[in-house]
C-alpha cells in the first residue's frame, strides 16, 4: 500500500470578490506514518503568496492508495 498526501492551500479571493480560491499538490508515502508526519509538518496558518495572492490556511489529508490505484495515478501523470 502507499499513502498519498493531499495539500491543499486555501488563497485569499480576488478583492473584487469574496471567493477564496485553491491551489493543490499531491505526494506519495510507503507509509502512513511518514505521511501523517509531512502532513503535521506541512499544514497550518498560511505564510506568504502564491501566485500573487495571500495564503489564509494550509490544510492536507492522508489517504491509502491501492495497487491499482497507484497505477492508475502513475499512468495519469504519464506524459
Amino acid at each position: 500500500m502507499k499513502f498519498i498526501l493531499i495539500l491543499a492551500a486555501v488563497l485569499a479571493g480576488d478583492p473584487a470578490s469574496t471567493d477564496p480560491s485553491l491551489e493543490v499538490v499531491a505526494k506519495l508515502f510507503d507509509t502512513q506514518a511518514d505521511c501523517e508526519r509531512a502532513k503535521a509538518g506541512s499544514t497550518g496558518e498560511g505564510r506568504g503568496q502564491i501566485g500573487g495572492k495571500q495564503v489564509l490556511r494550509i490544510v492536507g489529508r492522508c489517504q491509502e492508495l491501492s495497487p491499482g490505484e497507484v497505477q492508475q495515478l502513475r499512468d495519469a501523470l504519464q506524459p
